[in-house]
């Protein structure tokens, strides 16, 4: 099922797949696309959470994806980007 090119997802990818395609030449570009790719994905998650929130089973699989490392990561990295300064990635 593919998702409306508007979906918080459908960006994050989108972003990603334009990372991807840097060159060496233009890792500041890469860098950007991957903050924002980053950014996205935390959103969507947002979004799940705030939709979802009354269906029954939405804390259990909640309470799971807060102990997801990929999860931890998007998470610490989205508030470092947004709050204290550009990402670095190696």
């Amino acid at each position: 099922m593919a998702l409306p090119s508007r979906d918080a997802v459908s960006r994050a990818y989108l972003f990603l797949d334009l990372a991807d395609k840097c060159p060496m030449e233009q890792r500041d570009q890469c860098e950007a696309f991957m903050e924002a790719a980053i950014i996205f994905c935390r959103t969507a998650l947002q979004r799940a959470k705030t939709k979802c929130k009354h269906h029954p089973a939405f804390k259990p699989w909640w309470a799971g994806l807060l102990n997801d490392p990929h999860l931890m990561f998007i998470r610490r990295r989205r508030d470092w980007i947004v709050k204290e300064a550009p990402e670095s990635f190696g």
